[in-house]
C-alpha cells in the first residue's frame, strides 16, 4: 500500500476514503506513518482507495495538507460508511446456516454489508442504538476479527472472565495474526452508549 500524500481536495477524495480497525499491539511497519485513532485498546486507520482501486495509506502529512483534524476525518469517513457500506446485524444461528428449531445461541454478529474489515461498523454514528433496539439496551462486544464483532446480552448468569477466555483462546486457535483484532472484552449499556472495555 502507497503512504504518499493524495493530492486532491478533502471534498473530493472523501467518499474514497474507507477506514479499518485493527489492534492496539498491530506491529506493521507500514503503520508507523498513518494517521490513526485511538478507541480504547484499538485504532482506526484510514485509506484512500485510488481508481485503480489501490488503498493509499492516509498519513498524518494528509491531513495537515487537507487543514483536517483527525476526530473531523473519523467522524466524516465513519458517517459515509455507513451509507456506503452499512452494518448489518444478524443472529449467529442465521449466519451459521443452522435451522430455526436449533437451540439460539443469544449471539449476534456485527459486520457491514460487504463483510470484509466490518469490525469498523461498531464505530458507525447511531450503531449502539440500533444494537440496543435488537437485542437490549446492555449488551457485550466480543471483538471476533477485524471482519466482524459478536454481541450478546448482558445476563445474570454471565461470567466476563469466561468470556474473556474464550476471546483469548478463539483467537488463538481459530484466526491468523493479521485477523486478531484484541482479546479485550467490550461492553456498552443506555443511555450514553459509550464503547469501552468491560
Amino acid at each position: 500500500m502507497h503512504t504518499t500524500s493524495v493530492l486532491i481536495s478533502y471534498e473530493t477524495a472523501l467518499p474514497q476514503i474507507t477506514a479499518r480497525l485493527i489492534g492496539g499491539d498491530n506491529t506493521e511497519p507500514s503503520l508507523e506513518s498513518a494517521a490513526l485513532m485511538r478507541v480504547e485498546d484499538l485504532y482506526t486507520v484510514f485509506y484512500y482507495r485510488e481508481r485503480n482501486g489501490a488503498l493509499r495509506l492516509l498519513t498524518p502529512e494528509d491531513l495537515r495538507t487537507w487543514n483536517v483534524q483527525p476526530q473531523q476525518l473519523f467522524t466524516d469517513v465513519l458517517a459515509c460508511m455507513k451509507i456506503n457500506d452499512p452494518c448489518r446485524i444478524s443472529p449467529l444461528n442465521a449466519v451459521l446456516g443452522l435451522s430455526p428449531e436449533e437451540e439460539e445461541t443469544g449471539l449476534f454478529v456485527l459486520t457491514n454489508a460487504s463483510g470484509i474489515f466490518g469490525s469498523i461498523c461498531i464505530l458507525y454514528p447511531g450503531v449502539f442504538e440500533e444494537i440496543a433496539d435488537r437485542i437490549g439496551r446492555e449488551f457485550y462486544i466480543l471483538p471476533c476479527s477485524v471482519h466482524e464483532m459478536l454481541l450478546l446480552k448482558k445476563g445474570t448468569d454471565l461470567n466476563e472472565d469466561e468470556l474473556r477466555k474464550t476471546i483469548h483462546d478463539i483467537n488463538r486457535s481459530e484466526l491468523t495474526r493479521e485477523d486478531i483484532l484484541s482479546d479485550s472484552l467490550y461492553c456498552c449499556s443506555a443511555p450514553d452508549y459509550c464503547f469501552r472495555r468491560s
